[in-house]
């Protein structure tokens, strides 16, 4: 397998594990405590965006998710 195809695969399941773990949760609640702009983090779901590692980590630490 391509590395490309490798990085679209974990990108893939670490929006699926964020949609898992925000469990009902709206996106603004989530972006605010984030501190993300949540028209971003509306991108960054929907596969538009990407999102920096470190508002990465700061999603998965709101959700108490490791992607590590």
């Amino acid at each position: 397998m391509e590395l490309e195809s490798k990085i679209k695969k974990v990108k893939a399941r670490r929006r699926e594990l964020i949609l898992i773990a925000m469990d009902g949760r709206t996106q603004k609640y989530i972006a605010q405590k984030a501190g993300i702009l949540e028209p971003k983090l509306s991108k960054w779901i929907n596969g538009y965006e990407e999102l920096e590692e470190s508002e990465l980590e700061k999603l998965s630490n709101v959700l108490g998710v490791d992607f590590k």
